[in-house]
């Protein structure tokens, strides 16, 4: 069974240091479920520079106009 779902999913601060103990794999399924839960968007947040490293395979999806990336001077 689907669990709940909301419009809007805010994943703010994803750098390292948020994960105790950044096994890949697990940081994966935790992001794979919270990204599911959204109905219409998601936001991503991170600090430049401190990104977590998974956030790297989402390049694809930003150079195939399917993610917006914006950044803060």
């Amino acid at each position: 069974a689907k669990g709940l779902t909301f419009d809007t999913v805010l994943l703010p601060r994803l750098v390292n240091s948020s994960f105790e103990r950044p096994a890949e794999d697990r940081i994966l399924r935790m992001m794979f479920v919270a990204v599911q839960r959204a109905a219409r968007w998601v936001y991503l947040s991170t600090v430049a520079g401190q990104e977590a490293p998974f956030l790297v395979r989402l390049a694809p999806l930003v150079a195939a106009g399917d993610m917006t990336r914006r950044t803060q001077e």
